[in-house]
């Protein structure tokens, strides 16, 4: 029905076909009521800005929530700049990660050398710096580099209202878009930008149309009658009488049309002209058709997201041809959207109906089955389930138990975002916890230590130690043993990343005490691989390895694959040093084959570096370069900026041996900037080392 979008909103096309053509960096505000057609006019503009003849421009569209902050977004916004770079039509379909957008736009934009380096410098992720001006920079970037008549659209459409304070964040970036860059923005007439004088009151915002989106006109209103007429067995006239009582509304006129194309009659349709009523109507259709289909319906509007079929089918308790079966009525299955990762309810207007119409109790029993099928998910012998491992917890959260939500985030679902590298939906959740649980309390601490985590894996390392102490004055506190060993351990790791290896031993020393005394064997094997990488990095290998050992040996006891797979490596490592490299490689493939089985993507990264620096000391370098090429792609597809930093170190000390001293050049800065950004002035300073003695040899670093 994409094309009855502009049906009476000729006027509205008109202004974004200028919007558009105009070069000028811009916002636009579409403000409306429920059911006058934002979101679908917004849909439709998306469409249509993609297929202009004459204008190249790329489209991408972003939903938000409350409980979405302005940083998600804009880090969303980041990954698409970089294929709005290339600005081909449909550029937006399928959005591919950082890796794939930041290679194209470097192949096939900038060349090598020199520029090559400041473009890195203008991309990279600085995580001390606030979002909106990384987002800026990004911007005026991509504006730099676009030809005349290419345009990039970033569509944000509020599914209900924005928090407070975004309307701010939002006035800034706007008021500084570079020029070609456009901003569309859905907004309720009392939304934070409708209301914004800051917003309003810039050169370049602008509302489309000026006033608020109004009901259709009786021509409009004609139109589609036209459109759905040949499916309705009552006459033009007959329709058109029966839907005055709708005042033009968008929504509730092509409700009742759909209404009546499902076998509806006149007389049944609705008095009240709101689109509630709508929505209310289109349940009722639903609820004739029989228990199956309410609670199908009910676990749509439960689920919320588009989610596959066998998990609709599982929370709603009905079968796969159940299903079917309700969805043979063409009124019922045109309640529903279809996106590539599954199915959902077709409106919000619907979806709020509905589970407006569940009771308490009910809604439970809902949300317990929604929790059993995504735990079955997590625990299945599979690689991680990013849907489970995102919404597990927010479904435990909607029984009322912020205990119980804190410990699913913690203790189930955020090793998998991390694992997968979920990193934005891990921090979001961990912030949305932080805020409810009870402070000082047990679950506090676990929060604010996974959190730290989060921060250390994106080379944050100020942000992580915070957390960490945190955690540890918390878990002190309370007297709670097997947490304070935790958060020295992890303060440990912060130490060790930062070279501090004087700090980091006491930490892993009081963490294994406290392990020893609880007996906490998955902790202690922790702490010995820990004091193994201390031991390692001095070059004290004699002690590293009894070390390591100890680790392995407790894991394989245990059956922790994650661990043993980490002690493979070290022990790799180990080997490598010693000169023994088929013993090494042996190791570092052990590894590999474990994280592979995990999908642990960080252990695999690391892991053919490793392998790469194997090849590369063998001679075989085409192999080598392969290695590295493979970690690079997964660290940045996590925007994993330590491992990053080591595979451009890596490729430089490569070209560097085939004699393309300016590529490891190039290489060994980008490494060099990044350890010196997130903390670790010692690899920094190996790095600067090895620039000064360019004509000599530089080394590939193997990691833990």
């Amino acid at each position: 029905m994409g094309d009855t979008y502009f049906v009476g909103r000729a006027d509205e096309l008109k202004a974004f076909t200028e919007f558009l053509r105009d070069p000028n960096g811009q916002a636009a505000l579409v403000i409306g009521h429920e059911g006058l057609g934002k979101t679908a006019l917004l849909g439709r503009v998306a469409q249509m800005a993609v297929g202009l003849p004459d204008l190249r421009c790329g489209a991408v569209r972003y939903r938000i929530t409350p409980e979405t902050p302005f940083e998600t977004t804009a880090t969303l916004m980041l990954d698409d700049a970089m294929t709005a770079g290339q600005c081909v039509a449909g550029s937006f379909a399928a959005t591919p990660r950082r890796a794939a957008q930041w290679r194209a736009l470097i192949d096939a934009l900038v060349p090598k050398g020199e520029k090559l380096r400041k473009l890195f410098e203008s991309l990279r992720y600085v995580r001390r710096r606030h979002k909106r001006e990384e987002l800026t920079e990004h911007l005026e970037l991509v504006s730099r580099l676009l030809d005349d008549e290419a345009r990039v659209l970033f569509v944000i459409d509020p599914e209900k209202y924005m928090r407070p304070g975004s309307e701010d964040e939002w006035r800034l970036v706007v008021e500084e878009l570079p020029s070609k860059i456009k901003f569309v923005f859905a907004q309720r007439p009392d939304d934070r930008l409708a209301v914004s004088s800051a917003f309003l009151a810039l050169d370049n915002a602008v509302k489309i149309p000026p006033e608020p989106l109004s009901p259709l006109d009786q021509q409009s209103v004609d139109e589609l009658i036209d459109y759905y007429g040949a499916q309705v067995t009552a006459s033009p006239p007959q329709l058109r009488a029966a839907l005055e009582r709708y005042h033009g509304h968008p929504y509730a006129v092509e409700g009742a049309l759909k209404l009546l194309r499902a076998g509806e009659t006149i007389e049944g349709l609705p008095a009240d002209p709101t689109p509630t009523r709508i929505a209310a109507e289109q349940w009722r259709r639903v609820r004739q058709a029989g228990p199956a289909a309410i609670r199908l319906f009910r676990a749509y509007a439960i689920l919320e997201v588009p989610v596959p079929s066998d998990l609709a089918e599982t929370v709603a308790d009905v079968g796969a041809e159940t299903r079917l079966s309700v969805l043979a009525d063409c009124f019922l299955d045109g309640l529903l959207a279809r996106e590539p990762d599954g199915e959902s309810i077709y409106h919000a207007l619907l979806a709020d109906h509905v589970r407006e119409d569940i009771a308490d109790d009910q809604a439970t029993q809902y949300h317990e089955r929604a929790q059993e099928a995504y735990r079955h998910r997590l625990n299945a012998d599979t690689r991680p389930d990013a849907l489970a491992a995102a919404r597990l917890p927010l479904h435990v959260l909607a029984t009322g138990d912020v205990t119980s939500f804190a410990k699913a985030l913690t203790s189930e679902c955020m090793q998998p975002l991390v694992t997968l590298g979920l990193y934005d939906e891990a921090e979001v959740l961990s912030r949305q916890a932080l805020k409810l649980v009870s402070p000082g309390s047990a679950a506090e601490a676990a929060v604010a230590g996974n959190l730290g985590n989060v921060y250390q894996t994106r080379g944050d390392l100020d942000q992580a130690e915070a957390m960490h102490r945190k955690s540890l004055a918390i878990e002190e506190k309370l007297g709670r043993l097997k947490g304070m060993a935790i958060a020295y351990g992890n303060l440990g790791i912060v130490y060790q990343t930062r070279g501090d290896l004087d700090q980091a031993e006491p930490m892993y020393r009081k963490s294994l005490a406290i392990e020893e005394k609880l007996g906490r064997l998955e902790g202690m094997a922790n702490q010995y691989g820990n004091l193994g990488n201390v031991y390692g990095t001095r070059g004290d290998l004699d002690q590293a390895e009894p070390m390591y050992r100890k680790s392995l040996a407790i894991n394989e006891k245990l059956g922790h694959l994650e661990g043993m797979a980490a002690n493979y490596s070290n022990l790799g490592v180990i080997y490598q040093t010693r000169g023994d490299l088929d013993q090494a490689e042996a190791m570092y493939r052990k590894s590999l084959a474990i994280n592979e089985k995990l999908g642990r993507l960080a252990g695999m990264a690391s892991t053919y570096g490793n392998l790469g620096v194997i090849y590369q000391t063998r001679g075989d370098l085409d192999q080598a370069e392969a290695m590295y090429r493979k970690s690079l792609a997964i660290n940045e597809k996590l925007s994993r900026l330590e491992g990053m930093a080591y595979d451009y170190g890596n490729l430089g000390s490569l070209y560097q041996s085939c004699g393309d001293l300016d590529q490891a050049r190039n290489l060994w800065v980008r490494a060099g900037d990044i350890f010196q950004q997130i903390g670790m002035p010692h690899m920094a300073a190996e790095i600067e080392g090895w620039l000064d003695g360019l004509d000599g040899k530089g080394s590939g670093a193997s990691r833990a």
